[in-house]
């Protein structure tokens, strides 16, 4: 199982397919704020967040392990005046030359880390470049509805269907999911389709993608195994600590 690299038409459908999807930009802002200065934002992706940020006059620099999504995202960033620094390398792989204040992963990318040697690498390697008494965010989600569900699995549903102004093309993603309970391994398929106004398809492309997931006891051990201290937990995008019971899980630890 390789990490997923975002290309193709999952790339170029992106943005489409992910904006509204989770309220969090003003969280992280509110997060980023408890360590001025210079910070990296890893997997950028297209700049959903990073652009943004940066608007907002903070000094964010960009990872991302597909140049296609880099692409993007320089395209995004000049359509805002902006012109972020980037770079394009693995997580697990990450080596700059840059020491940060913060380091922040805000769409879940850190469970495209199938393998638990790369996720304890990139662990390390986020705490080799952060500076003293820097701080570490990572967002995760636990699959509860998938967990707690009595629905078969690998059944086609619509995920997205949305119109793209640019030429009123419609957007469909549709999505299949395996769940494997004691691995715990998702396997996602996603089926992207572009329609003509008039209903004739004009491109389709379909994707699998692995997650690894972590319970919140388990990814607490993990950090402090990392090297990370005093680690606050964050319950679906908001200042509520986290439970068990939450979903959507932010960890922030320091140095």
């Amino acid at each position: 199982m390789q990490t997923v690299n975002y290309e193709g038409l999952e790339a170029k459908l992106y943005d489409l397919i992910w904006e509204n999807e989770y309220d969090d930009e003003a969280f992280y802002s509110w997060l980023l704020s408890e360590k001025e200065g210079k910070t990296l934002e890893v997997a950028c992706g297209t700049g959903r967040i990073l652009v943004p940020l940066c608007q907002q006059g903070w000094d964010i620099e960009g990872l991302d392990a597909s140049q296609t999504m880099l692409n993007l995202c320089v395209q995004n960033a000049k359509s805002s005046g902006l012109n972020p620094i980037l770079h394009h390398q693995k997580m697990e792989e990450m080596s700059l030359p840059e020491k940060y204040n913060t380091i922040f992963l805000p769409g879940f990318s850190f469970q495209l880390l199938t393998l638990r040697k790369e996720a304890d690498q990139a662990l390390t390697n986020f705490r080799n470049h952060l500076n003293k008494n820097g701080q570490l965010i990572i967002s995760t989600f636990v699959p509860w509805s998938s967990l707690q569900s009595d629905e078969s699995e690998n059944t086609w549903r619509l995920r997205k269907n949305t119109i793209r102004s640019e030429d009123n093309a419609q957007i469909l993603c549709h999505e299949a999911v395996a769940t494997a309970r004691q691995e715990q391994l998702l396997t996602i398929w996603n089926r992207y389709e572009v329609l003509s106004p008039e209903g004739k398809l004009l491109e389709t492309e379909l994707r699998r993608m692995y997650v690894r997931w972590y319970f919140k006891n388990e990814f607490l051990l993990l950090l402090e195994k990392a090297g990370f201290k005093n680690i606050e937990t964050f319950g679906d995008f908001s200042s509520e600590p986290a439970g068990e019971e939450h979903s959507l899980i932010t960890y922030r630890a320091t140095l």
